[in-house]
């Protein structure tokens, strides 16, 4: 679990720069990308996707469409419920960073022996069982 952890955390540590130079934390970029894969969710979808609290994910909302990136509109099924949207600066801002953040991800790939797709698949596998006992 300990290399599990000091991954993450040197990956974040590379990460951040990335985000700064489109003026985005890594939680930001991370949510741009998720509405940009699929827009129209909700905050509440977001918070589950971003693995924050809805009132983090209330505030990251309340961040990005202060900053423009984002536009909300009422659901058609439920007034109350806002769908949430990349605005084309929001698109522009992902863009500024998303390449650096794709050679990341590959100079990840590249460090592994075996193959990508097993790895990506074993560790989709842990965290299931991980969710099945109790995990969130």
């Amino acid at each position: 679990m300990y290399l599990i952890k000091r991954a993450e955390n040197l990956l974040r540590a590379q990460m951040d720069p990335i985000a700064r130079t489109a003026g985005l934390t890594v939680a930001q970029y991370t949510a741009l990308s998720i509405l940009h894969a699929r827009p129209g969710m909700s905050s509440a979808e977001l918070a589950r996707r971003t693995f924050v609290s809805a009132q983090a994910a209330n505030e990251l909302v309340n961040g990005l469409h202060g900053k423009g990136l984002i536009l909300r509109r009422p659901s058609p099924e439920h007034g109350k419920i806002l769908q949430l949207r990349l605005s084309k600066k929001g698109e522009a801002v992902l863009r500024k960073c998303a390449l650096a953040m794709q050679e990341l991800e590959e100079l990840i790939r590249s460090a592994l022996d075996g193959d990508a797709q097993t790895f990506h698949h074993d560790l989709k596998a842990c965290i299931a069982i991980l969710e099945a006992n109790g995990g969130r």
